[in-house]
């Protein structure tokens, strides 16, 4: 009986590891060479796209909605990461409550994934056309190195 749940939690654990691997990507706004703190992340983009102050203040809300979107994300994958856990070692197995951890993670994933698009796409309106296009260019080859890594 162990030795079937071996492949099991195998594949528990390689599903946490990619988990983790689409969330940090979320986090890091998809960008390659970013800082991995997403703190660090609002200065990177600044300094990249050379924003004025009258275009950091323009971004403000945009960026105040995004940071409360992603706190609150990371915490729903967080809690949903340690339901995950606490279900596999009670369970012992696949189950109800495994799926259902799983489910959640996956969805506050792709929420963290829109929101974080959403914000990237906000920008538009505050940024002149070359730092929009910067913008683009910064967020497809980050998309792009990423793939290619995986």
């Amino acid at each position: 009986m162990r030795l079937k749940l071996f492949p099991l939690l195998l594949g528990f654990a390689a599903l946490a590891l990619v988990a983790g691997v689409a969330y940090h990507l979320s986090v890091g706004l998809f960008v390659s060479g970013t800082p991995t703190r997403t703190e660090d992340y609002h200065a990177w983009i600044h300094s990249q796209l050379s924003l004025t102050p009258a275009q950091e203040r323009l971004l403000q809300p945009s960026e105040r909605r995004y940071e409360e979107a992603r706190r609150h994300l990371e915490e729903v994958i967080r809690l949903a990461n340690e339901e995950l856990a606490r279900s596999i070692a009670e369970d012992k197995g696949h189950s109800p409550r495994v799926e259902k951890a799983v489910g959640e993670i996956h969805t506050a994933m792709g929420e963290l994934q829109r929101a974080t698009l959403r914000h990237i796409f906000e920008m538009k309106d505050a940024l002149s056309p070359a730092q929009y296009d910067r913008l683009m260019e910064l967020t497809v080859d980050g998309l792009s190195d990423n793939a290619r890594r995986h």
